[in-house]
């Protein structure tokens, strides 16, 4: 009987929805890998803004080979101009949408993502890696990805590095709390893993 379950203070800011991108901050494998290889600009190199990304398909299915810029949750804009190939692309891609909209925080910081999780940035700063799920799937599973790894929106990000986190979240005695606490979503109806 589920309606008699708390929340284990041990787990509270754990789990984490992943970063909202809010415009195409997202670049091919290729790509990426020729501006990492560029000099650095005033001694600071592409990668401190350049990280792999992944998202619900790359998890469930085949990696994209997809990398994101991503000028963290506040680097200023005279900062982040300072990685000049990566802010040339959010400026050309990203700025001419965001510049428009009516939430203050995307115009003003349309270089930094729309949601950029600076909980979940802290939780898993320490960590060498963290355990990601799917929002949505019809199976419920759990991956590691490395911490360098930024999560999409479109994942769950949990704080955890251990093996033995990993697999409580795969047991069917875990399987229970999120179809429990689950809302239905898409053609297929399935159930959503609810970050609480």
């Amino acid at each position: 009987d589920l309606t008699f379950a708390k929340q284990l203070e041990a787990n509270k800011g754990r789990c984490f929805i992943g970063s909202q991108k809010g415009g195409s901050f997202e670049v091919d494998g290729a790509f990426a890998r020729k501006w990492l290889r560029k000099p650095s600009v005033n001694g600071r190199s592409n990668s401190e803004v350049l990280r792999p990304w992944a998202n619900g398909q790359c998890v469930t299915g085949r990696s994209s080979d997809q990398w994101i810029v991503d000028f963290g949750n506040d680097m200023s804009e005279n900062d982040a101009a300072q990685f000049d190939v990566p802010f040339q692309h959010v400026a050309l891609h990203v700025k001419p949408d965001r510049v428009a909209l009516r939430r203050d925080g995307h115009r003003k910081y349309w270089w930094i993502h729309a949601e950029a999780r600076p909980g979940m940035r802290a939780a898993i700063e320490n960590l060498s890696r963290y355990i990601s799920t799917p929002r949505v799937a019809k199976h419920r599973f759990f991956v590691f990805l490395d911490k360098h790894t930024l999560a999409d929106s479109r994942l769950c990000a949990i704080a955890n590095d251990d093996d033995f986190t990993f697999g409580i979240l795969s047991s069917r005695m875990h399987e229970a709390w999120p179809l429990a606490n689950a809302s239905m979503h898409g053609v297929g109806n399935d159930p959503t893993y609810n970050a609480k």
